[in-house]
Order: C-alpha cells, then sequence, then structure tokens
C-alpha cells in the first residue's frame, strides 16, 4: 500500500475525509491531495502533521512496513498455492490486528483534547463518532437528554443506542436507580473539568443481559457556537452478553 493511500486509509479510520484531516492538521488539502493522486512524494512533516492531527504514530505510515507474500513451488498443485494463498492472507490479517491498536482511541488521549482545547469542542473530528454528547442536565431531569449519539460509542456497540429516539426507548427500561445516579453523575460533572468513573453495568436490553465494567469520562463542553454540552466517553473493560 502507498503511503498516500496508507493517510487516506488513516482518515478513514478515523471516521475522517482527507479534507478534514487536512484542516485540523493546518495543512492545504489540494496540495497533499495532488501529492497523492500523481504519486508524488509527500513532505515528512506534512505525514507528521496529520498523524498528530489523527492522533496515531507517525510511524503507523512507515514504508518500511513489511509485506508479506507466501509462493508455492513451481511443480505445487492447485490446492497447495490454494492454500499457500490463504496463509499469506492469514498472515497479513494478522498484522493488521497486531497494528490496530494504534488506530484505537484511549481514554488518556480524550483527556489530552480536553485540556488542550480548554472543553471547546474543536478539531474533535476524529475522535466524534466515539463520544456521546447531551444537554446539559437540570435538577429533576428524569434522564440524561441526548444531544448527538457516536455511531460508534459504547452505547451505540453494546446497547444497541443509535439515534436519540432510541435512547430514550431503551433508557426507559433501566433500572430507575441507576438512571438517577446517571442524571446525578451528570450534574456532579457539570461543575468540574471532568470526571472520571469506572461503572458497572448489569441490565436487560432487547432481551439480553448486558454485564460488565467500563471506564466513563464525563466533560462539560462547549460547540463554537456557544452551546454548553455535556461529552461522555465511555472505554469497555469487560462486558458479556447473553
Amino acid at each position: 500500500m502507498s503511503l498516500g493511500q496508507r493517510l487516506i486509509d488513516a482518515c478513514r479510520r478515523r471516521d475522517l475525509s482527507l479534507a478534514a484531516a487536512c484542516r485540523a492538521a493546518g495543512l492545504k488539502y489540494s496540495t497533499l491531495h495532488a501529492q497523492i493522486s500523481n504519486d508524488r512524494a509527500i513532505p515528512f512533516e506534512s505525514v507528521d502533521r496529520i498523524a498528530t492531527a489523527l492522533n496515531i504514530p507517525v510511524g503507523y505510515f512507515s514504508e518500511t512496513r513489511p509485506s508479506i507474500n507466501i509462493l508455492a513451488t513451481p511443480d505445487a498443485t492447485d490446492e497447495q498455492r490454494k492454500t499457500a494463498e490463504d496463509t499469506a492472507e492469514g498472515l497479513i490479517i494478522k498484522v493488521a490486528q497486531d497494528l490496530e491498536p494504534a488506530m484505537q482511541i484511549s481514554t488518556d488521549e480524550i483527556l489530552d483534547w480536553l485540556i488542550t482545547n480548554e472543553g471547546r469542542l474543536i478539531n474533535h473530528e476524529w475522535f466524534l463518532e466515539h463520544v456521546d454528547l447531551f444537554h446539559i442536565a437540570k435538577p429533576g431531569d428524569p434522564a440524561p437528554v441526548p444531544f448527538r449519539i457516536g455511531s460508534k460509542s459504547l452505547a451505540a456497540r453494546y446497547l444497541n443506542l443509535l439515534d436519540k429516539n432510541q435512547y430514550d426507548n431503551v433508557v426507559g427500561t433501566f433500572d430507575p436507580g441507576f438512571v438517577r445516579k446517571l442524571v446525578e453523575a451528570h450534574l456532579q460533572a457539570a461543575q468540574q473539568r471532568y470526571m472520571i468513573t469506572d461503572m458497572i453495568i448489569d441490565e436487560v436490553i432487547d432481551g439480553r443481559r448486558v454485564s460488565g465494567t467500563y471506564r466513563r469520562i464525563l466533560a462539560p463542553v462547549v460547540t463554537p457556537d456557544g452551546i454548553p454540552l455535556m461529552l461522555l466517553y465511555s472505554k469497555l473493560t469487560k462486558v458479556t452478553a447473553r
């Protein structure tokens, strides 16, 4: 895979277009796009700035990453050739899986972003689909009110909360005590820079009992338009569903 394609692939994994990544990195999109399209050399500084914007190691884009090719002998049977191809493909998948942690988002990265941007909802495209945003809770609210559910957030992936309507329906089935504590957590977090809590969940969702533990970050943020919101990021530590 070429360096340009690796850049595009990394942006895609972060749910970003190349243009959005260039904006976050302070690069001119037309220049980088032309370099990739015309197979021209891409300056290291550009790669480094994209890596920083995407919060991944610059080594992810190394052109010295080994390729894998297993060749059958000239007199091999069709079955042996197929086995060689399957083995090579399996190793390629394994290497990709080993590299995948570099593309994951950690709680430390979210905290670094919060501190760097002072709670302003900017330069956030790289993690937007991994967090949920809520309206600021008020005393007496029956449940947190969602503003936006990230398509890859913990709620979306494990609780099937894919949009605001589903959130209301699913959370309405939770234990009232759990929901009350959730509102209290939102109220408490609104008075702090951020709040980190290790959580336990044990609820029946769509006929399945979902049990597990996760680490939760709640942090008040403000959109460029001045709308105050509560950011929620959860990192799974253990889950079972049956």
